[in-house]
């Protein structure tokens, strides 16, 4: 395995571990908002929220990718690790 298949392994394993913690503390969060505005407010809080959430991962999931682009990684490693082709994640991804 080289260093690069190490490193994807890693960062798959880690956003999974992420991914669950996100979701506890939604389902948290989620049943704190509901008892404290009911329904309505919790509908237009977490869609606030969740909106803020996405934002902040495609912002992340942008600085990850140049950040591979910079230490080498090709596009069809980073388009097999976001499980889409090279030239969809080139077109995501590409510098401006």
């Amino acid at each position: 395995m080289t260093s690069r298949q190490g490193m994807y392994r890693s960062v798959r394993a880690e956003t999974g571990i992420v991914w669950s913690l996100v979701d506890l503390e939604t389902a948290a969060h989620v049943k704190a908002i509901e008892a404290t505005h009911g329904a309505a407010g919790m509908s237009l809080e977490t869609l606030r929220e969740s909106a803020a959430l996405v934002q902040a991962a495609n912002d992340r999931l942008a600085a990850e990718v140049a950040l591979a682009r910079k230490n080498g990684i090709t596009w069809d490693a980073i388009g097999q690790a976001l499980g889409v082709t090279r030239q969809a994640a080139w077109q995501r991804f590409r510098p401006s």
